[in-house]
This record gives C-alpha cells, structure tokens and sequence, in this order.
C-alpha cells in the first residue's frame, strides 16, 4: 500500500474544490478584514480568482503573505495586551489549510480537548491520587512570542522536506503584524525573526509541534501532567517540590523558553484553605469554582448591559420603548445561556460547565433580580423583567443535560430565509420595509455578520482565563 507523501497530501489540500470547500465552512463564517480591508463580500465577489491564485502560488512556492494587521487584546489592570494578528480573507483559507495539513503530518501535537476536559481529568484524578500530593502551577513566559524559528523549522523539516511547502510555512511565521496606517518601507525594520504570531489558524499547532517532545518528558517527570497553551500543572509528591521545579527550569531553558516567576506556585492540594486557579477555575478540591477575577468580569458584563438599556431607554420615544426592552432582554438572556452555533458552544456557562460550587450560580442570579433588576423604575418593565430574564443556575443544568431543549440560544434554529429576517427584525439590526429590498445572499451575509459579533462579544466574558 502506497503512503501518500507530504506534498502528495498539501496538493490535495490545494485543490480548488478543497480551496472553495474550506473558505465556505471556516472563513466565510467570520467577517474579519485584514490589511486590505476586503471583507467577505468583495472577497466572494472574486473568489475563484483568489482560489487560483492560492492554488498556483502556493505550489510553485511564490506565495507571499500581507502583513497581518494586529489587534491588542486587553489582559487586565497592569498587565500588558496581548497582540493577535488578523490576516486577509486570502491569507486565512491558505493558513487554514496549513493547518489542516499540518494536523496531518503531526496528529500527536494536535490538541482538540477544551478547558472543560483538563478540570475533569484532574477531578478524577483527585478522587485515585496519594494523600500527600502538590500542585506545581508553571507558567510559560511569553510563549507563542519566544518561539525560536530556526528550531521550529528543524522540527517540521524532520516530517516535510519540499522546500515550497517549508517556504510556506516559514513565511507564515515570519511575516509582520502592523498597526493600519504603517509604511511600506518600514516592513524590514519589522520583520518576524522570532516567535509565532498569535490568532493565525497555525497559531497552536505550530506552538504544539515546538514543545512537543518537552511535554512527553514531563510526563515522566510527575505524577500527572497537563498542559493548555502556555499554562501547565504538575501533580507531584510534596518530597519533591524541588526537584520538579528544577527538572522544569532545565527542560525549558533547553528549547530557549522560561518560566514566568510571578504566575508559578506550588500548592499543598489538602491542606486547609488550599485553592489554585487554572485554566478560569477555582480549584478547592473537591470543590471546583470559578475564578473571582473572572465572575467578576462575567458580572460586570451582565451591568453593563443593564446600563446602556437605562440609557437608551431615556433618550428614546415613549412608541419606541417596547422595541428596546426587549432587544435589551433578549441580549440579557444570551449573555446568561450562551449560544450554540453548528458544533460549537458559547459563552460563560459553557466554558464553566466543570464547576461544581453551584452556590456561585445562584448568586448570581440574586445579584441579577436584587441589583441590576432594582435599577428599573418602571413597575410595569420591571415586572417583565423578572419574568422574562432567564436564570444562570437553570441555564447551566441545560448546557450540561440538554443544551438542544430550548432554554439556551440555537442559532442553528434560523435555518430559512424568513426566520433570519424576523430574528434581525427582532433585535434591531433590520426593519419590516427593508427587509424587502435585500436578496436572499444579502440577508445570508448580514445574518453571519451579525450572530459573529454577537458570539464574539460572549467569548470576550471569559477574558484572560489563565
């Protein structure tokens, strides 16, 4: 039986059906502009002359990258931002399918568990584990941004030898994030000669594939081991704090990476009052909460919207009143049960459906009818409001046994055209008089638009969980 070769597989990987297939599943959902400002209309508008462009380019190894535009990502009070970089419409479907590709060749550097899983996994581990065990919390400092190339390069080159296919992968690393407005000339002074651009599909996989063989190692340097990107947790015996710590340190140094001082501790797991953070948890085992920082955020959030609906509410027509409550309920009611699109979920609940402190939960909620409803004067809109806004504890019985009931928001649900137009109706974003003059490709292209900032705006809930 012959093993297809490396640049056999990235081939069928570039083939222009493969091209179109992969843009309309995963790019076309998300309307993000790159350097070039082309969204995804104007990108459809010449989407076979791109394709060709990516399928030629890309195998005779002349294919260059824009500049990626970077966006800062706010990481909290005295921390710096983080960078993510956005490509063009073009440079996602062909970082899109490096990743696939590269998912291929190294299937043991894929990572496809969610936060949820590791929080799992260490609470049954808890329930097995020795009685005198710590928890080693390690920190990588600035990961993906002391990534060395030329070892990466070494590590990928091991699996795929063509050259155009290495080109490609190289220039993905080294091409530059700019702020909008940089100048042409500039682009050598800023050139990427370390590190992986954080937000690229490659982005993880690549991370994966570089500290890949120092994960096998410290597997059998403890009791347990887990890793999500940058954030690791060693189980060991409290004998042997120090010798993991220096077994850490050294491994590494090795692949030019340290550890980050101020977010590394060890943690005695049954001592009185223990508790460790991981991952936006709690963890007080066998009790398992969220982490202060992040409800807080999660409760700010919720105040937010109950600000901006008081201040709409002033400023607008007595006739137009009703319209804004409900929109406003309707984006109360998301924010507390999530979303669910195609085969992902969304939101809060979700991410923190391994918590078992469901005392928080029902605070939660108090907080909702004692302290935002209470900022309601109207009686009347204060009534419909605590009948209509749903309840955080109930939304996460059914994100956990039955997300698919109906209590928690399915996109999938608008499946027609009509259905689209009454929910853009429904939440302001489109009115009964326009509706009629947009194609069915336009309503397509505005629902996306929309239900992608609003699943956007319930990831940003979960801030830096690390």
């Amino acid at each position: 039986m012959l093993v297809e070769s490396p640049s056999d597989m990235l081939k069928e990987l570039l083939a222009l059906d493969n091209i179109a297939k992969t843009y309309k599943e995963k790019i076309a959902v998300k309307d993000f502009r790159g350097i070039d400002h082309i969204g995804r209309y104007q990108f459809e508008r010449n989407k076979d002359k791109h394709f060709e462009i990516i399928n030629r380019k890309c195998l005779n190894g002349t294919y260059k990258y824009s500049p990626f535009v970077e966006k800062l990502q706010l990481r909290g009070r005295n921390r710096e931002p983080r960078v993510i970089s956005i490509p063009t419409m073009r440079d996602r479907v062909v970082l899109s399918l490096l990743k696939d590709y590269l998912h291929k060749l190294f299937p043991d550097c894929v990572n496809r568990k969610l936060p949820n899983t590791y929080i799992k996994e260490i609470k049954d581990y808890y329930g097995s584990a020795p009685p005198d065990i710590c928890f080693y919390k390690v920190d990588i400092k600035s990961f993906y941004d002391t990534i060395k190339h030329h070892r990466l390069m070494e590590i990928i080159s091991v699996n795929i030898t063509s050259k155009p296919d290495l080109l490609l992968i190289k220039r993905a690393i080294q091409t530059p994030s700019v702020s909008i407005g940089y100048r042409r000339d500039s682009l050598k002074e800023i050139k990427n000669t370390c590190g992986v651009p954080q937000g690229l599909a490659i982005s993880n996989i690549l991370a994966n594939i570089y500290i890949h063989q120092s994960d096998i190692n410290f597997e059998k340097a403890c009791l347990k081991y887990f890793r999500y990107v940058d954030d690791m947790l060693f189980v060991v015996r409290q004998t042997e704090e120090k010798t993991i710590e220096s077994t850490v340190k050294k491994e590494l140094n090795s692949i030019n990476l340290s550890i980050n001082k101020k977010k590394t501790s060890f943690v005695i797991v049954n001592a009185d009052n223990s508790n460790i953070d991981y991952l936006g948890y709690n963890l007080r085992l066998p009790t398992v909460g969220v982490k202060q920082a992040t409800a807080e955020r999660y409760l700010h959030s919720l105040s937010a919207l109950f600000s901006s609906y008081l201040m709409k509410n002033r400023q607008a027509l007595p006739e137009a009143r009703a319209m804004i409550r409900d929109i406003f309920v309707s984006d109360v009611n998301e924010r507390i049960t999530g979303a669910i699109r195609g085969n992902r979920r969304y939101g809060w609940i979700f991410y923190f459906l391994e918590m078992n402190d469901l005392a928080l939960l029902h605070m939660i909620d108090k907080i909702i009818l004692d302290k935002f409803c209470s900022r309601i004067k109207e009686e009347s809109t204060w009534l419909v409001l605590i009948k209509s806004i749903k309840k955080v504890a109930k939304a996460y019985y059914h994100a956990k046994y039955d997300p698919l009931k109906g209590y928690i928001h399915n996109y999938d649900s608008y499946d027609t055209i009509p259905k689209k137009i009454k929910y853009l109706i429904s939440i302001g974003n489109m009115n009964v008089d326009e509706s009629t003059t947009f194609s069915p490709e336009d309503i397509e292209r505005i629902f996306d638009s929309v239900v992608s900032k609003r699943l956007a705006a319930l990831e940003s809930d979960l801030g830096e969980t690390s």
